[in-house]
């Protein structure tokens, strides 16, 4: 097969199985319309279903909650650095308010640094609101923690005592503009090929919960390989980055946008040994899977090495599966697969 069919065929297959569903979208947009309706002008969705990079299931929202204006003017008047802000009162008053306006529909959880909206079990959707300061320039004031993940956060706050909040700066709608630019510049390539790398690292964590890198980390990978070359397929990228992954934890390298002395992937200088060689060991293993998908002579082989490197053809299929039964076909090849 030419690299032109293969790369059709990965970005088939990402569009009609990692990307959200319209189940899942149309719960999204239903819940985000609810909360804004008990919390009107207040709040913006943030993180990676705000940038479309998010992947199927949807498990989770996040959502900025901005501190009402008489919060805001009481920092002011008493003088108070907005990183110097304590919000245990403000996130213990919303929490009341929003568990009145849910009622038995939703379980409203105070956790540390934000507000959880549980519908269901904790398995199921739910909605973490982050309290959000505005600040010069279209930036805003964010506990530390919202640059986690919703699940990292929440694991962080089960796993051990959470330290006073540290509020630093953030630039969602900077990271949301430059995806959606980035998206559109590239006739889609950005996002399918970041919705891959989130896959196969949420794939790793499944199998090992010490594996290390983080979904926005790689995000930004891929968004800086991109800037870089505007002309990659998607097949490109996934072939290019995957051997990056080990100089990828040598040392911080990517500012972030809200501020010029931090990094995004400040958390790699950190990694112990036994992290590292579990990255070291997840790349070797990419790199093998690669190799079988450029060099398939069918669309069964190349369908087969994408689901083994995102390890959807053995335990994530059996317990959540992101595939369906229906047959589609590929518009690179004529035989059907599980799509």
């Amino acid at each position: 097969m030419t690299p032109d069919q293969v790369d059709q065929i990965l970005t088939s297959y990402i569009r009609q199985n990692l990307s959200p569903r319209k189940p899942e979208r149309d719960t999204v947009a239903k819940r985000y319309e609810q909360l804004k309706g008990f919390l009107p002008g207040q709040t913006f969705q943030n993180g990676s279903y705000a940038r479309h990079t998010s992947t199927t299931p949807v498990n989770d929202l996040d959502v900025f909650y901005v501190l009402p204006e008489s919060v805001r003017m009481l920092v002011v008047e008493a003088r108070i650095k907005p990183e110097d802000l304590t919000i245990v009162n403000i996130l213990q008053d919303l929490a009341k308010a929003l568990q009145v306006e849910y009622g038995n529909e939703a379980k409203i959880d105070v956790q540390p640094h934000s507000v959880g909206i549980f519908f269901g079990s904790k398995q199921e959707f739910s909605i973490d609101v982050v309290p959000a300061q505005p600040a010069a320039d279209g930036l805003y004031w964010v506990p530390e923690s919202a640059l986690r993940s919703v699940r990292s956060r929440r694991a962080l706050y089960e796993s051990k005592p959470t330290p006073g909040l540290r509020w630093i700066k953030s630039d969602p709608q900077g990271y949301i503009n430059q995806a959606t630019t980035l998206d559109n510049a590239t006739n889609g390539v950005f996002r399918k090929a970041a919705k891959f790398i989130k896959k196969w690292n949420r794939g790793c964590k499944n199998d090992d919960e010490m594996f290390p890198l983080k979904s926005f980390h790689l995000e930004i990978v891929v968004t800086e390989l991109l800037k870089k070359n505007r002309a990659l397929s998607c097949l490109d990228l996934v072939g290019r980055l995957f051997p990056l992954l080990s100089a990828l934890i040598t040392r911080p390298q990517y500012v972030d946008k809200a501020d010029s002395t931090r990094y995004i992937d400040a958390y790699v200088s950190a990694l112990s040994i036994g992290e590292r060689a579990l990255v070291a060991e997840e790349q070797k293993r990419a790199i093998t899977f690669i190799g079988q998908m450029n060099a398939a002579g069918s669309e069964a082989k190349v369908l087969l090495a994408i689901e083994e490197l995102l390890r959807l053809a053995t335990r994530e299929n059996e317990e959540n599966p992101a595939i369906t039964s229906t047959p589609r076909v590929s518009p690179a090849y004529s035989k059907p697969y599980r799509g």
